[in-house]
C-alpha cells in the first residue's frame, strides 16, 4: 500500500493525510525527490516539497494538492502533518496552476468557494452547452471526458492511424476557445480548427479542399498570424505524410474535422495525448486554471464493451450508443456477441468476463471485432432517439477491451485523480450514461477517489431531461445505482482492504433535475438514499419538444448548491 499524501484546504482542517490512490512507481519517484525545491507561495518563508513526477512516457503529472502556504509537509507521512508555524494556515489556499492539458506550473494561492474548483465527467456533446455557464462561475474546471468513441470522422482516424478517439476533446477545446474583437487572429483559428470537409459530394474536389488546407492556399488561412498558420501547417503536413504511407488504406476525408487532423498530427509527432493537447491549448488561447484531460493517458486505441442482461456483449462505443447501426450491419458486421459464460476470463475481482476472443473462430472475430478494427470509412449515425434503436435488453457492466475483446483494466489518467483530491465540486454532467458518463469511473481507484475524498463538498448529478437508446424507460434511481455499482465495481481493482461497496450518498449528494422531465424522479425515495433532489425549471427545445435545461435557471440552481443554499 502507497503512503498518503498531505492536503490542505476544502474539506482539510489542520492539514491531514489523506490517502491518496497513487502507482507505487510514483510513490517511489516521491520519496527520492523529497527534499527538492520549489518556489514559495508567499515570500515569508521558503519551504521545500516533492518535485513533481513524471509519467512512464514522460510526461509531467500535476503537483500532490493544498498545499498551505509556508507549510512543510512529508508526502509519506503516516500521520497527520500541521502547517509550519512560520507560516500559518489561512483562508487562502495554494492549488497547483496547469494550463489546459494539465501540465505543471508554480503553486499559486486561490480562493476557496467555487474558485475551489470543479471537476466536470462528461462526453463531448451534451456537455458542451453547460460550458459557457461553468467558465462564467470559475475558470479553474478541469473537464474529464473518455477516448474511446469510434463514430463518426474520427472513425477513419482509428481505421487508418490507430490512437485514442480525439472527437470529443476536440470539440471540447473547440468549445474553450474565447473569440474576441480586438483578436482577429483567434476568431481565424476557431474557425479553421472547428471546420469540417464536405460530409457527401465528389472524394476529388473534398481531398483537393483538403490539400488546399495543407498548402495554406485555402480561405480559412486569411486572419491568422503567420507565425501560428505554420505551426498548424506543420502537423497537418505530419498526417498527411503519416496517410500517404498508408495509401493503400485509401483514406477519406468526407466529413474530416481540421481539428482533429491537427491534434491527431501533434500526438503522433509528440507520441503523446496530452502534448497534443497541450498545444492546441497555446495556440488557441485556453490558460490555466482550465483543463482539459483525457479519462486514460494512452497514445493507443481503446474500446468499450457492455454486457446486457440477456447474456449478449456488445462491442465498441457506437454499437452501444447506436444499435440501430450494429442491428441493420450498415457499420458493424458483429456488433452483438453471445458468447457461452464457459469460455470467460477471470477478473481481478473474482467475476467472470465473456473471453470473445476464445469463442470464436478467426473468422468470426474478424466480423465481431470489426467495432475495434474498423473497416468502413466514416461511420454516420443518427443520435435522436427512437423506440425502434433502443438497446434489446438493459446493460449490466460495461468494461474495456483489447482489440481481441478480451476485458484489460487501464490505469486513470492521474490528473484525474488529483482533481478528485484538490476540487470542491464534481460534477456528473448531462449527456449518454454508458457511453460518456460512465466510462470515465470504471477505472481503478476513481470510485475510491470520489468516495473517499475530503475536498469533494459537493458531488452532483444532473439528469437527463428524456432518455436514450442506451437507458430506455429509466427512472432516475436507475441512473443514481448504474453510477453506483459501476464504481463499487471500481473498489475491486484498488485492493481488498477498500470496503466492498459504498452507498450512493458517497458518490451523489445532490441530484438536479427539470421540472418538466420525462424521466420518472422518486424525491421520497432519492433522499431517502442521502442524496438531495434539486428541482430546475426547464423549457422545450423548439426543434424536438423535448426537455431541456435553460442556462439562466440552471446557473441559479448550480450555485444555490455550491452556496450551501439548496
Amino acid at each position: 500500500m502507497t503512503g498518503p499524501l498531505i492536503g490542505n484546504g476544502p474539506g482539510y482542517t489542520h492539514g491531514e493525510a489523506i490517502a491518496l490512490p497513487i502507482l507505487s512507481s510514483f510513490s517511489k519517484k516521491m520519496q527520492l525527490s523529497a527534499a527538492s525545491d520549489i518556489k514559495p507561495c508567499s515570500t515569508a518563508t521558503t519551504t521545500s516539497t516533492p518535485s513533481i513526477p513524471t509519467a512512464a512516457n514522460g510526461a509531467s503529472l500535476a503537483a500532490p494538492a493544498h498545499i498551505p502556504c509556508g507549510a512543510s509537509v512529508s508526502p509519506l507521512s503516516s500521520a497527520a502533518s500541521t502547517p509550519s508555524k512560520t507560516a500559518p494556515f489561512s483562508s487562502t489556499t495554494a492549488s497547483p496552476q496547469s494550463n489546459a492539458n494539465g501540465s505543471n506550473g508554480q503553486l499559486a494561492c486561490v480562493r476557496g468557494g467555487a474558485d475551489a474548483g470543479i471537476v466536470v465527467v462528461s462526453g463531448g456533446t451534451a456537455c458542451n452547452s453547460l460550458v459557457q455557464l461553468l467558465q462564467d462561475m470559475t475558470p479553474n474546471v478541469t473537464y474529464v471526458l473518455g477516448i474511446s468513441d469510434n463514430g463518426g470522422s474520427t472513425s477513419e482516424i482509428l481505421r487508418v492511424l490507430d490512437g485514442p478517439a480525439i472527437g470529443d476533446i476536440r470539440s471540447r477545446l473547440i468549445r474553450l476557445i474565447k473569440p474576441e474583437p480586438s483578436d482577429i487572429g483567434r476568431t481565424a483559428i476557431q474557425e479553421l480548427l472547428g471546420y469540417r470537409l464536405p460530409g457527401h459530394g465528389d472524394e476529388n474536389a473534398i481531398k483537393n479542399e483538403w490539400v488546399e488546407i495543407v498548402e495554406g492556399s485555402h480561405r480559412l488561412w486569411q486572419h491568422i498570424p503567420s507565425e501560428k498558420k505554420e505551426v498548424i501547417r506543420g502537423f497537418l503536413i505530419y498526417i498527411q505524410s503519416e496517410i500517404l504511407k498508408r495509401a493503400h488504406k485509401r483514406f477519406s476525408f468526407s466529413n474530416g474535422s481540421i481539428g482533429n487532423f491537427f491534434l491527431t498530427g501533434a500526438r503522433m509527432f509528440f507520441g503523446s495525448l496530452e502534448s497534443a493537447i497541450f498545444l492546441f491549448a497555446a495556440i488557441t488561447g485556453i490558460t490555466q486554471p482550465t483543463r482539459v484531460i483525457p479519462v486514460i493517458n494512452t497514445n493507443h486505441g481503446i474500446a468499450i464493451a457492455a454486457l446486457l442482461k440477456d447474456g449478449h456483449t456488445i462491442l465498441g462505443q457506437c454499437a452501444i450508443s447506436h444499435p440501430s447501426l450494429a442491428a441493420s450491419g450498415d457499420s458493424f458486421s458483429g456488433g452483438h456477441v453471445r458468447p457461452s459464460m464457459t469460455s470467460a476470463s477471470t477478473t481481478p475481482d473474482g467475476s467472470k468476463t465473456p473471453d470473445l476472443a476464445a469463442m470464436l473462430s478467426s473468422s468470426q472475430q474478424e466480423d465481431s471485432f470489426s467495432t475495434l478494427k474498423l473497416t468502413q470509412n466514416n461511420i454516420y449515425f443518427d443520435k435522436s432517439p427512437t423506440q425502434s434503436s433502443s438497446l434489446q435488453s438493459r446493460i449490466t457492466r460495461l468494461y474495456y477491451i483489447n482489440e481481441y475483446g478480451q476485458e484489460i483494466f487501464p490505469p486513470p489518467n492521474p490528473k484525474l485523480l488529483y482533481a478528485l483530491a484538490e476540487m470542491e465540486t464534481l460534477v456528473y454532467s448531462i449527456g449518454s450514461l454508458y457511453t460518456s458518463i460512465i466510462p470515465c469511473l470504471i477505472l481503478k481507484d476513481v470510485g475510491r477517489g470520489i468516495a473517499e475524498s475530503r475536498s469533494l463538498k459537493n458531488k452532483i448529478f444532473m439528469l437527463n431531461g428524456t432518455n436514450d437508446r442506451e437507458t430506455p424507460d429509466y427512472t432516475a434511481l436507475d441512473f443514481i445505482w448504474a453510477i453506483t455499482n459501476a464504481m463499487n465495481h471500481s473498489l475491486k481493482l484498488s485492493g481488498q482492504f477498500w470496503p466492498n461497496e459504498y452507498k450512493p450518498a458517497k458518490y451523489i449528494t445532490h441530484l438536479i433535475y427539470l421540472d418538466n422531465s420525462e424521466v420518472q424522479v422518486d424525491t421520497w425515495g432519492i433522499e431517502k438514499l442521502g442524496i438531495e433532489c434539486v428541482p430546475c425549471t426547464g423549457r422545450r427545445d423548439p426543434s424536438s419538444d423535448r426537455p431541456i435545461y435553460d442556462e439562466a435557471y440552471l446557473d441559479k440552481t448550480v450555485r444555490a448548491i455550491l452556496d450551501g443554499e439548496a
